[in-house]
């Protein structure tokens, strides 16, 4: 018993105290957000919402909890009957760090709900941070048949092609076609992080611990510093006397990206149209100054190639925002706020209300 006893006091005073000390001097000299961990791997390696329960977002001072349903989704579980409406996109439709009330989807569900009666339509959340077409894509084919949408609505956003891109999952078979393959990257993807979320309070941790977020940061930090040196150490050593760049290059690029862009979307529509499933392709209608680079002004184009309407909120989004982001946005975050949420929302259900009007029941 005085063995045991003098175990346990060895165990407190040599690992328990000084992690409380380390802990305290964290909270006092370093205060972390205190976020915690909501993203699983998917069917392929995808990235998805963790499947039911909550999680604590924190950025600064903005404290948000968010919920998630069986199906990946943000929200409470879906309830039986209605028509279903399934919305997909990356942070800005998932509502990055604003009330779930507040996100456009709540909102849309909320008008539908004043128009058409309560329960007619049920609008279902299941966008996820960084997300891109390809991700809508394995999203439908892994959970559609189980969620059953009447009606699916992708919201495009920026980036979205470079993320599908390195999402690395969707591939066109060849440089001169259409047709996509996928490379199941699940047992690739993610496995530190499997474990390491597997083990027991990690998750309570993440949201009371401040230790432990900064030991977090600090990893994912040395991870991405570890990643630009390694693409830094592959990419070829450019010559002093090399000629410039032709601009064959990136109008090479464009081509593929717009191939790949029609072939995702002419994908989602063989999948809606297998099933009797109503597909409506919107943008955000978001001004992304800061991410010119990223913007795809043909990708409208592509989307109508495919055999679908393009649903694009710009001019009542961007254009009523003009030059001033401030009000509409999260400050240094820059995903758009409840303000800016509400004006997307108003400008998607002029877009929407022909297309619900058509699904409704008895029309």
């Amino acid at each position: 018993m005085k063995t045991l006893r003098n175990w346990l006091a060895v165990l407190v005073l040599g690992v328990v105290l000084p992690v409380l000390v380390m802990e305290a001097a964290t909270r006092i000299v370093a205060p972390q957000d205190l976020s915690g961990s909501w993203l699983v791997s998917g069917p392929y390696g995808q990235t998805l919402n963790k499947a039911g329960g909550t999680a604590r977002h924190q950025f600064n001072d903005t404290v948000v909890h968010y919920r998630f349903n069986k199906w990946h989704q943000r929200g409470a579980e879906p309830v039986p009957g209605g028509k279903k409406v399934l919305v997909l996109g990356d942070s800005f439709t998932f509502g990055w760090l604003i009330d779930e009330q507040d996100t456009y989807v709540t909102k849309l569900q909320r008008r539908a709900d004043e128009v058409f009666g309560k329960g007619v339509f049920q609008f279902l959340n299941g966008a996820t941070g960084g997300w891109s077409p390809a991700d809508f894509v394995l999203y439908l084919e892994s959970f559609g048949d189980v969620v059953k949408p009447d009606l699916v609505v992708p919201f495009l956003s920026v980036a979205n092609m470079h993320r599908a891109e390195a999402l690395g999952i969707l591939k066109l078979k060849n440089p001169t076609g259409y047709e996509l393959e996928v490379l199941d990257q699940s047992q690739h993807r993610f496995m530190v992080k499997k474990l390491v979320r597997s083990l027991p309070g990690y998750q309570w941790l993440l949201e009371h611990s401040h230790l432990l977020q900064l030991v977090r940061t600090g990893l994912l930090k040395v991870k991405l510093w570890s990643a630009h040196n390694y693409n830094v150490k592959k990419s070829p050593p450019q010559s002093a006397t090399a000629a410039p760049e032709s601009t064959a290059a990136p109008e090479s690029k464009e081509r593929e990206y717009r191939r790949f862009a029609r072939a995702m979307f002419m994908r989602m529509k063989a999948w809606c149209d297998d099933r009797g499933v109503a597909l409506a392709v919107m943008s955000t209608g978001w001004p992304y100054e800061f991410l010119k680079t990223h913007n795809y002004p043909w990708l409208g184009e592509e989307i109508t190639a495919a055999g679908l309407e393009f649903l694009d909120l710009t001019p009542n989004v961007a254009g009523k925002i003009g030059k001033d982001l401030a009000p509409y946005e999260i400050p240094v975050d820059r995903h758009p706020n409840a303000k800016g949420a509400d004006l997307i929302a108003k400008a998607a259900w002029e877009k929407l209300y022909p297309v619900l009007v058509r699904l409704k029941p008895g029309v």
